[in-house]
């Protein structure tokens, strides 16, 4: 490809990612999760989390303090009203996953897929959702 083509290639990339951005929702939530919990395969204690819109569309970014832990593969989730900043998290027997990012004022939120170890523990026993108020 010349340099000349190049060009409106470029431009229209650029163009249809401010578009797709645009109607992003932006997530900012910070919460204090007062015990500790399955994310994915991995096991992380009660602590202050921040999540955090991530480096691509349907992707947040999970921190706790200045450690950065991971990115998340999300799916849009949608309410019939608005809702409060909160993260919701399913719960068999002792232990809690991850599951929804609600920003408050939005009707819409993000959902985690269910990890390995959640979906054997749905097959025996059914989850009680449990939710943590956020400040954002």
């Amino acid at each position: 490809m010349t340099r000349h083509n190049l060009f409106p290639t470029l431009a229209a990339i650029v163009v249809l990612l401010a578009v797709g951005s645009a109607y992003a929702q932006n997530i900012h939530v910070v919460a204090d999760v007062p015990f500790g919990f399955m994310l994915e395969n991995r096991s992380l204690p009660a602590g202050h989390y921040e999540i955090q819109s991530g480096p691509a569309q349907g992707v947040v970014a999970l921190r706790r303090g200045t450690e950065h832990i991971t990115f998340l593969n999300t799916n849009d989730v949608r309410t019939a009203g608005r809702t409060k900043s909160k993260l919701v998290f399913q719960r068999y027997g002792d232990r809690y996953f991850l599951r929804q990012v609600w920003m408050s004022g939005s009707d819409s939120g993000r959902e985690l897929p269910a990890g390995k170890l959640e979906k054997e523990l749905a097959s025996i026993r059914k989850p009680a959702s449990v939710a943590v108020l956020a400040s954002k």
